[in-house]
């Protein structure tokens, strides 16, 4: 005698419609809360990132007289950072000056030991005093810079 299969197969159907109305509706509502603000995604991904070694960075800077670029690596690259070391090998020492954008990117002037925008020509300190900074800290041997924070 064959095996009746109309209503398995009916279960099937109406418990995967039903799975599939249920994603559907949780995702039409996670991006209605993200659209109006409700939900934030800034939490994806680390806070900080990476910038390398403290001793091999102040020794590169130092030889080259000039801070480390570092660019944006995202889709939108609008956040090229120069990472400068002055004074001491201590946590204090290490700046995370903002580039500005690509199109007027800030210009290291070795002669003058500053920045220079070259769309201004207004001049800026070797410590980025006036322009946007962003935390660093070190941890172990490890310069970190925290984004999401800016500094006076």
């Amino acid at each position: 005698m064959p095996r009746r299969r109309s209503q398995s197969q009916t279960r099937g159907l109406l418990l995967g419609t039903v799975a599939v109305l249920v994603g559907i509706v949780a995702m039409v509502g996670f991006s209605y809360a993200v659209g109006s603000g409700r939900a934030k995604v800034s939490t994806l991904g680390d806070k900080d990132f990476w910038a390398g070694n403290a001793d091999r960075l102040a020794a590169r800077i130092v030889k080259d007289k000039r801070p480390f670029l570092i660019a944006d690596a995202s889709p939108n690259q609008a956040r090229d950072i120069y990472l400068q070391h002055i004074g001491t090998s201590d946590a204090n020492g290490w700046l995370a000056i903002s580039a500005g954008p690509r199109k007027c990117s800030l210009r290291w002037d070795s002669g003058g030991l500053q920045f220079v925008d070259p769309c201004t020509g207004a001049a800026h300190p070797a410590d980025g005093s006036g322009l946007t900074r962003y935390r660093t800290y070190v941890e172990g041997n490890a310069v970190y810079v925290d984004l999401r924070t800016k500094v006076p």
